[in-house]
């Protein structure tokens, strides 16, 4: 019995270290410098040239947005690539929102980065399409 205790107890270590791993591999996806493709706010997009005047970068687990070099928008995130779909986790550094966190959903296209955020703070999202994205914000990145 207790072979199979300390068998189960390596077991769940591993699952533990390896789900660790792959979020370690997948935030090493997120860092650098980011062009936002599209942006749609509760159903509504942004216009192109609202969205050529920002810049998103991505360090360690900051996303920083700057506005003619002043930084508007911060978030510490927080990935769970274990999820389906995969789960992040945004907590505001600044502003009136600081200290609060939004949930939302991410997904990779090559060199491309989709993701679904519940602004309101409701819930997370659990699709990237269809009329459940009408109540949330969709952005969609390219990596530089």
């Amino acid at each position: 019995m207790k072979k199979l205790a300390a068998l189960l107890a390596l077991f769940f270590t591993v699952l533990v270290v390896a789900a660790a791993g792959d979020a370690v591999a997948e935030l090493q996806k997120f860092q650098g410098n980011w062009t936002i493709l599209s942006l749609i706010e509760k159903g509504k997009a942004v216009p192109a040239e609202e969205l050529a005047i920002l810049e998103l970068h991505i360090e360690k687990n900051v996303l920083t947005v700057k506005e003619k070099g002043e930084t508007v928008v911060q978030y510490n995130f927080k990935l769970d690539p274990t999820k389906t779909p995969r789960a992040i986790d945004f907590t505001h550094t600044i502003g009136e929102n600081k200290g609060k966190t939004e949930f939302g959903i991410y997904a990779f296209d090559g060199k491309q980065l989709k993701m679904v955020l519940d602004e309101e703070r409701k819930g997370r999202p659990t699709t990237f399409d269809g009329k459940e994205t009408a109540n949330y914000s969709v952005m969609t990145l390219k990596q530089k």
